[in-house]
């Protein structure tokens, strides 16, 4: 139940940051996490079982952390719903893709959109995921 509250404390953050274009806010001064979230530009392709049937559904991405990631999608996806994350993002070398596995730990209606929440189910590593890794690597790097 904290997971989930903190999980939507940080969703609404982002939602109300995004909306007022205000990216400069440093939200790890606003409440304690162990993982930095930084924006990212990109979409991607999440695909699920539901009953029986692989769904796969488009989301634009929102943020990232080495634990997880944020989408805004058209359909919403229920919570503990195991998934595969097809991330498609824009890199200092262009276009990267990269595969996560993971489970949806929040799901907002926004209206005509719902913001997505999924904790990876292991960390962002260069083993499985090299470049996504790197990717946020370089932003740390830039971040200090």
């Amino acid at each position: 139940m904290a997971t989930d509250k903190r999980w939507f404390s940080f969703w609404v953050k982002q939602y109300i940051a995004m909306v007022s274009n205000i990216w400069s806010i440093d939200f790890n001064n606003m409440e304690k996490r162990q993982h930095k979230r930084f924006p990212i530009t990109g979409i991607a392709a999440l695909q699920f079982e539901d009953n029986g049937e692989i769904k796969t559904i488009q989301a634009t991405l929102s943020s990232i952390s080495s634990v997880g990631i944020g989408l805004y999608a058209d359909n919403p996806i229920e919570i503990n719903k195991n998934v595969s994350v097809t991330i498609n993002f824009i890199s200092s070398g262009g276009t990267k893709k990269s595969v996560v596995e993971g489970s949806v730990v929040y799901n907002k209606d926004l209206g005509k959109l719902h913001f997505v929440g999924i904790q990876f189910n292991e960390d962002v590593n260069p083993v499985n995921q090299p470049l996504l890794y790197e990717h946020i690597k370089n932003i740390l790097t830039f971040d200090k």
